[in-house]
């Protein structure tokens, strides 16, 4: 059975050496995609990086931080700035739906869309949100996001790790989510698996991607993390896997719609 493994780099672009670290990462073969921040002081160079040297690109939806780009429209900086405002309140706001702010939302969802398509030159390959602020009711409503793009789920843990409760929270959003788009079957933080990030069961979740889709988030521009994922028993770990990126899920998906109930029975069912 086929598989793949996203190694995911947020916030490319968010600053120069926030997209240099990400790229000594690339270029080791460590991470294999990256999302992408528009409006930000990197957002440019970022992207004429990867059109360059064809670095996998997604959209990483920013709701939560002011722009930091020095030719943003006033209109846009100032929407920004408000949003981020309102996202920054009690926690409650990032998880729910506001009519009065939903008109708002889609807007700066439809100008980040634009300025990725401006500087990329195509369409992203998958959207996720800074800070997850995608996984907002708001956010995953709006018709900004076009039907069917590749989107990164909620978070998956392994019994024990999280309570049933929570892993049942994120189960509904997930089924939500995938109403609408494209995901993968898992979706990992590298500080969520690796033991030397306070992690566990790293092997037992890389070996996931045998048989179906999964993603490792990860933040190159943290000290820590760059360290692991430069060394060399990251490279060996993942270099026996079906690597790739989000521009590769819409060929698994239908095996790994097949395949979803049964690995789920086999790695999860027996010990919920």
């Amino acid at each position: 059975m086929g598989g793949l493994l996203i190694i995911n780099a947020d916030d490319w672009g968010a600053d120069q050496s926030t997209t240099e670290a990400i790229w000594r990462c690339f270029d080791a073969g460590a991470v294999t995609s990256v999302s992408a921040m528009a409006f930000m002081a990197g957002s440019e160079p970022a992207a004429a990086l990867a059109v360059e040297r064809a670095v996998p690109a997604g959209l990483h939806i920013n709701l939560t931080e002011p722009f930091t780009g020095t030719s943003v429209h006033a209109a846009t900086r100032l929407r920004q700035a408000q949003i981020a405002e309102y996202f920054g309140g009690p926690k409650w706001r990032r998880w729910g739906l506001s009519p009065a702010w939903f008109t708002t939302i889609e807007q700066a969802i439809d100008e980040q869309f634009k300025e990725f398509r401006r500087l990329y030159g195509r369409e992203p390959s998958h959207v996720d949100g800074h800070e997850h602020i995608h996984q907002s009711l708001g956010v995953l409503a709006a018709r900004t996001i076009p039907a069917g793009v590749n989107m990164r789920p909620s978070f998956t843990y392994l019994p024990g790790e999280k309570s049933w409760l929570n892993r049942s929270v994120r189960g509904l959003l997930n089924r939500t989510l995938r109403a609408r788009f494209r995901a993968p079957r898992y979706f990992f933080s590298i500080r969520d698996m690796h033991p030397a990030l306070g992690g566990v069961a790293l092997e037992e979740k890389l070996a996931l991607s045998g048989g179906s889709a999964v993603e490792v988030m990860t933040h190159p521009e943290w000290d820590d993390e760059r360290e692991i994922l430069l060394g060399p028993s990251w490279l060996e770990l993942i270099g026996q896997r079906g690597l790739g990126s989000y521009e590769q899920l819409a060929a698994l998906q239908p095996r790994v719609g097949r395949m979803r109930r049964t690995l789920s029975m086999a790695r999860y069912g027996k010990r919920t």
